[in-house]
Order: structure tokens, then C-alpha cells, then sequence
């Protein structure tokens, strides 16, 4: 897993899905990542995706992580739809995301 995207549907995702809803935008892992937990959060992954000003703009209520850097191309391994964030021209946007595996 190496990308994550960002959206603004709200529906559903099936086990087969290769993209977001209604993605909007995609994007490599932040720098270091993934990574896993250490210590008693060693059964952890952590995956973290950034936009930049002007990148991913819109009322993103979805994100995902996948495999493939082509939407509607390689695995999901997560989604998740959440109440609207508004990310303007301006803003930047972060997003940490913790898998417990086992």
C-alpha cells in the first residue's frame, strides 16, 4: 500500500472496491510511511497522506488506502466516510490513519 485518497461521496464501499465514491484526488504516502507500531502496538500500521494547498480541494467526506496510484486500478485495503471537511484553495490536509493487524 503506497497511496491515499481523498473524496467526497458517501456511499457504500464493496470488497471488490478500487476507488473512493467519488475521489477526487489521490496521493503517494507521506515520507516514512507506512510504518509499524513499536512496542505493545507492535501488531500496528501506520499510513499518513498529505494535500497541499490547491491540491484535493472540495467537501471531502472519504478517504481510502490503496495499492495502485491509478484510481479504479489495485486493491483497497481501507475506506472510511466522516462528517464534511472543507478544505479550501488555501488549506493543507493531514491524515493519519492506524490498521491493527491480528
Amino acid at each position: 500500500m503506497g497511496w491515499m485518497s481523498i473524496g467526497t461521496g458517501s456511499a457504500a464501499f464493496a470488497v471488490s472496491s478500487t476507488a473512493l465514491t467519488s475521489e477526487i484526488d489521490r496521493n503517494a504516502l507521506s515520507a516514512g510511511y507506512p510504518e509499524q507500531g513499536a512496542g505493545a502496538n507492535d501488531n500496528d500500521v501506520l499510513y499518513a497522506g498529505s494535500w497541499a494547498a490547491g491540491d484535493g480541494t472540495g467537501a471531502i467526506t472519504e478517504a481510502g488506502i490503496f495499492n495502485s496510484s491509478v484510481a479504479d486500478a489495485g486493491t483497497m485495503l481501507a475506506a472510511s466516510t466522516f462528517s464534511v471537511v472543507n478544505k479550501g484553495a488555501s488549506d493543507t490536509l493531514s491524515i493519519k490513519w492506524t490498521v491493527t493487524c491480528g
